[in-house]
């Protein structure tokens, strides 16, 4: 395990969240302060996730390529780490979304729209589970992989790609739901976290002496500069924006290589655990968070909460709720989806 990456899950995770309880809190508070308002470049940790992502899956099957008969075992370990808790709380919601009138949007009602949801198939709108649309592009990525076990190299793959996004986004000025989905400038991110992967060993010449903690800092002045940008509205959610967080997690991921770094997340045991719940707090939070909102603000009516109180509450309850839905949900269903589907236990959670 490369403990600051682990943490850097958990981190990316907080910032998701924090980025979201604005969302929950403008309809049932009056008023959204300074400091609710300004972590809504949290959703930069979306970025953060995608980098950590291609990063992870190259580290862990490095030694693999054109080895066709890792394929299934590569296939069967990216099914049983993302859709066992995926698809727990899609059918959870079902019941609500199919039947409970006021639940979610008319495509809701659909039992085809929520089948199509689970099984990560792009559609002309969000899936059921609205957070679901980042595992749509992991799962493109994953099945983008897959020539990686298939062929002697990989890089012509990732070229083409990454060659087929820039030409998309820099000349086509008319776009579809699904070439968009394709080309969308975040597919790229994953390609730069199998590209720092890639140089990883090599990285120690950059890396020595103060090169890797200075890319770290470096990787938190462009999330914290963004976070001003977007709160002034100057940095939107568009193209700019994931690009920009995208460059700051690559600083992060590839800062990680210092000793340093390593050293100082390597003791953070809380941050390591919110990194291994990280799946599942960014599954359940919006859920968590809109259920939390909406019992706080009856309770309004008997007790007076200022907004900072709320705004703390709603970001604990919703961390507390993940990490429960892990231990209680994910974690049983990691162990025995690992049991009957693979030879052999996974290594880590992050792998």
């Amino acid at each position: 395990m490369i403990y600051s990456l682990q943490s850097f899950r958990g981190i990316a995770a907080i910032l998701v969240v924090l980025s979201h309880v604005i969302d929950v809190m403008r309809p049932y508070f009056d008023e959204s302060p300074h400091y609710v308002a300004f972590w809504g470049f949290g959703k930069g940790g979306v970025q953060f996730f995608f980098v950590l992502s291609g990063f992870i899956i190259y580290h862990v099957h490095r030694l693999e390529q054109n080895r066709s008969d890792r394929l299934q075992i590569y296939a069967k370990k990216r099914i049983v780490r993302v859709v066992p808790l995926y698809w727990a709380i899609n059918l959870a919601m079902a019941p609500f979304w199919l039947y409970v009138p006021g639940w979610g949007e008319p495509y809701h009602k659909s039992f085809g729209n929520l089948v199509t949801s689970m099984l990560f198939i792009q559609q002309s709108h969000a899936p059921n589970l609205h957070v679901g649309w980042t595992l749509n592009h992991e799962m493109l990525f994953y099945v983008i992989f897959l020539s990686f076990f298939l062929l002697k190299r990989f890089a012509p793959i990732a070229i083409g790609w990454a060659g087929l996004i820039a030409v998309y986004n820099l000349f086509f000025h008319e776009s579809h739901w699904m070439t968009d989905f394709l080309f969308n400038t975040n597919n790229l991110l994953f390609l730069a976290g199998v590209g720092i992967a890639y140089y990883w060993k090599k990285l120690d010449v950059l890396i020595e002496g103060i090169g890797g903690f200075a890319l770290f800092l470096l990787g938190i002045l462009i999330f914290t500069v963004g976070g001003f940008l977007f709160y002034e509205g100057v940095l939107g959610r568009d193209r700019g924006f994931v690009l920009f967080y995208g460059v700051g997690a690559v600083c992060l991921v590839a800062g990680a290589k210092s000793k340093k770094i390593e050293s100082f997340f390597s003791r953070r045991k809380l941050m390591l655990f919110i990194g291994d719940a990280s799946y599942s707090i960014y599954l359940s939070h919006v859920l968590i968070l809109s259920v939390a909102a909406k019992v706080i603000s009856k309770l309004q009516g008997f007790v007076a909460l200022p907004n900072w109180l709320v705004w703390i509450a709603l970001i604990v309850i919703s961390l507390i709720g993940g990490c429960i839905c892990y231990l209680v949900v994910e974690k049983p269903l990691l162990n025995f989806f690992r049991k009957k589907l693979l030879p052999k236990p996974a290594a880590t959670a992050s792998a």
